[in-house]
């Protein structure tokens, strides 16, 4: 085996991993009413499992910063399938809440490390082409996110939720298994990476913090972000309790995501730029999102989901890639920052979500529309600023 063969079977040994765990990550999503409804929750208790998936989640972004000092990336991306596997197993022999937010905690933990550690292997072994196969990564993450809905969907005409988890677990399981074997193949012949941890000064932090334009686009990716954890973490809620249609609500979840992965796939090939992208991608999916909730219809609800990801699905990769294009300085902190602003959000929403249900549902979805209308109103703040930038320096 040569070193090119060898780097594209582990590539793609982590284009599988990350689908599986795209699988494990997304069961919750489209489980939330059967879980709500087993262990009878009400109010904000509603969101509590998706919210303290994603404080697993923030942990173990934060960690990746601190902790880790030169182990082997591949080994880490082992460690945290296992984990994963395990916790997948443990819900589905829940006999508590307890016990099932704890599982939460750490599959959140485990999705955490992969999602970074993954990330940085595919550059690391692919120098030279490291945008395509990072763009490939979220790609597959997407794919596997597509057909949990579906193949749970299905499963749940003769299971129950918990016997789903017990049947995704060998699924995840197996992609694991075959990291680990490519992994040790390859190893000898690619350089693995290592890991190790990035340490920021203070004067760094404050010069980062201070510059207006990195405040609108973090508060900005805060606002896209609350929307699209949003829809993923109650339109199965939603459309069971407001329309008697917990079908669609799961087609909805699979709409978005095929719509946000063709988004992301496509959108750096249009002649425009990205942030004139996000921005009026926003504004279109705070009026789609507005239409369906407005018609009181499910199937133009379901459409209008899908519309809303189609226009702003890339917003997160092209914010990201803002920031970091826009500092000087190395990519590791505004990446790390942005990143955790999207666990924030995953941890304030569903339990807020579950709130206003209690005296409206249809007042619960005001909150994407909301929220994705101010990123796009932080979107012409962005550009302006950049402007600004631009004319005092040709000055």
């Amino acid at each position: 085996m040569d070193v090119n063969t060898a780097t594209k079977r582990f590539t793609y040994s982590i284009l599988l991993l990350i689908a599986g765990f795209a699988v494990a990550f997304s069961a919750i999503s489209v489980l939330i009413n059967h879980i709500i409804e087993h262990y009878q929750l009400a109010g904000s208790d509603q969101g509590l499992v998706i919210s303290v998936l994603s404080v697993g989640n923030t942990l173990a972004v934060v960690s990746t910063l601190f902790l880790f000092r030169n182990m082997k990336k591949s080994t880490l991306l082992f460690l945290s399938g296992l984990l994963s596997v395990s916790m997948l197993a443990l819900t589905g022999v829940s006999s508590s809440f307890t016990m099932l937010l704890l599982a939460c905690l750490f599959i959140g933990v485990s999705f955490g490390w992969t999602d970074s550690y993954a990330n940085s292997c595919i550059i690391d072994v692919n120098r030279d082409n490291s945008a395509k196969y990072q763009g490939a990564l979220h790609g597959w993450y997407g794919v596997g996110a597509v057909l949990a809905p579906i193949a749970i969907q299905f499963l749940l005409v003769r299971n129950s939720w918990q016997e789903i988890y017990l049947i995704l677990t060998p699924v995840v399981l197996l992609t694991v298994i075959v990291f680990m074997f490519t992994a040790r193949s390859t190893g000898k012949i690619i350089s693995e990476p290592r890991i190790k941890a990035v340490e920021f000064s203070r004067d760094e932090m404050r010069a980062f913090f201070k510059n207006k334009r990195n405040l609108c686009l973090i508060l900005s990716m805060q606002s896209y972000s609350l929307m699209i954890l949003a829809l993923f973490a109650w339109t199965v809620r939603y459309m069971s309790v407001q329309y008697d249609a917990e079908g669609l609500g799961i087609t909805s979840v699979t709409v978005m995501w095929v719509c946000i992965t063709i988004s992301r796939f496509f959108a750096s090939r249009l002649p425009i730029s990205l942030m004139k992208l996000h921005t009026y991608g926003s504004l279109v999916a705070c009026a789609a999102l507005a239409v369906g909730v407005l018609s009181d219809n499910a199937l133009i609800m379901c459409i209008m989901i899908g519309v809303s990801g189609l226009s702003s699905g890339h917003s997160m990769p092209s914010l990201i890639n803002e920031i970091v294009v826009g500092n000087e300085g190395g990519s590791q902190l505004p990446a790390s920052i942005m990143i955790l602003t999207t666990r924030i959000s995953g941890v304030v929403v569903p339990p807020l979500l579950g709130f206003i249900s209690v005296f409206s549902m249809q007042a619960s979805m005001l909150v994407p529309i909301i929220t994705v209308l101010a990123a796009g109103l932080l979107g012409f703040a962005i550009m302006r600023l950049k402007n600004e930038k631009i004319g005092a320096d040709a000055v």
